[in-house]
């Protein structure tokens, strides 16, 4: 009809791309953005380590092969897999692999807050992987680059299955333990999947996106309080020694 307003083809584009690939599924993150997209109307393909192994090239061959029907409605893929050491980079390649592949718009690679950080301030094994594989994606599209997007969060917190809420509630076993001097910014894993999604959808936009929580001291993210008492104070008193060596400790680990 004269004077109806024809969408734009990004638009109609996205409107048919419905599915969002999700590569490492079964982490605690990837169970909560399935839910989060699910929650949007968006169908999730899930990848865990069980349905294809992303370090074997005739496993994602065959991921790729199982793909290819659905390819034209993959809106974006998000990759969350990791071994937290140098095979990551092996599996960037093969993740690289998938996108292309099946001609998948963007991808969004989680990665953390710490990379942007001098190397000569933090720089262990994983953080360096972490480096190395936005590295290698960035070098893959090169020519594309609004093709990846780049989430960066902090300590992330909120699920028991996550590494470092393990640790938080390990501590609030051990009161005296913690170090009364450390201090991180934690982000809850909802804001982390939210973020994911949001980019994911963005087809334009900024391409690194840091997810940064408040700044909070280790007491009070394990909700331990301030020793009161003459016994609980002697005794955490007496185990200053041990809370100092676990500050060094952390502080070295970069956690």
């Amino acid at each position: 009809a004269f004077g109806r307003r024809v969408p734009s083809l990004a638009a109609m584009e996205t409107s048919t791309r419905t599915h969002v690939l999700v590569l490492g599924s079964r982490s605690a993150i990837g169970r909560k953005l399935i839910a989060h997209l699910e929650s949007q109307s968006l169908e999730v393909i899930p990848v865990s380590s069980a349905r294809c192994d992303l370090l074997d090239a005739a496993s994602v061959e065959r991921l790729i092969a199982e793909l290819k029907p659905r390819a034209h409605a993959i809106r974006y893929a998000v990759h969350l897999s990791t071994t937290y050491g140098r095979q990551d980079l092996p599996m960037a390649r093969h993740v690289a692999r998938i996108v292309n592949a099946l001609a998948v718009p963007r991808l969004v690679f989680l990665s953390s807050w710490v990379v942007m950080l001098d190397k000569s301030w933090v720089s262990t094994g994983y953080i360096e992987t972490k480096r190395q594989v936005e590295a290698f994606f960035r070098d893959s599209w090169h020519d594309e680059p609004a093709r990846l997007r780049v989430v960066r969060p902090s300590v992330v917190v909120g699920d028991t299955s996550l590494m470092h809420q393990r640790i938080l509630d390990a501590l609030a076993l051990v009161p005296d333990l913690v170090p009364s001097q450390l201090a991180r910014c934690f982000v809850p894993v909802g804001d982390v999947v939210a973020c994911i999604a949001d980019v994911g959808s963005q087809e334009e936009g900024l391409r690194t996106h840091c997810v940064l929580g408040p700044l909070k001291s280790v007491r009070e993210a394990t909700g331990v309080s301030e020793p009161t008492g003459l016994v609980r104070s002697v005794v955490h008193a007496a185990l200053a020694p041990a809370r100092l060596a676990l500050y060094v400790l952390v502080c070295v680990l970069a956690w």
